[in-house]
């Protein structure tokens, strides 16, 4: 009984979560449609408990307890792509955030030349004008 409420508890909280996330877009549809594929099997073998038996059965695995594992694996290599995604943006962004502000920098570097200059020119000009 406590196995189907937390197997339950966990698919559903898993597809509300992407759910909410995907109407506040913060989440790519991709990715929810990731989460609710992973938490729909969490919900069927908490409608199915024996479930787990069932299918170590056909597939021939001698103890259930390694399909268990095997789910295990399965999920802990979607939480690694996941997070070597995360990586790549976080990468991405910093080089981005590097560029723009070297931009700004070049930017007020120029804008300080040029204002010398026009300075500069405007001194000359005055000069020229008081001269005549």
């Amino acid at each position: 009984m406590i196995r189907t409420i937390i197997l339950l508890g966990y698919g559903l909280l898993l597809l509300l979560m992407s759910l909410r996330s995907l109407r506040a877009q913060r989440l790519k549809e991709r990715y929810v449609l990731l989460f609710t594929l992973t938490g729909l099997p969490f919900l069927v073998l908490a409608m199915w408990p024996d479930g787990i038996v069932f299918l170590s059965d056909k597939l021939e695995i001698e103890k259930p307890t390694l399909l268990v594992l095997a789910l295990a694996g399965f999920l802990i290599l979607i939480i690694f792509e996941l997070f070597s995604i995360v990586s790549v943006q976080e990468r991405r962004i910093t080089s981005l955030a590097q560029h723009v502000g070297i931009l700004l920098q070049e930017r007020r570097l120029t804008d300080r030349d040029g204002t010398a200059e026009r300075k500069a020119g405007q001194l000359g000009d005055d000069a020229s004008q008081q001269n005549e």
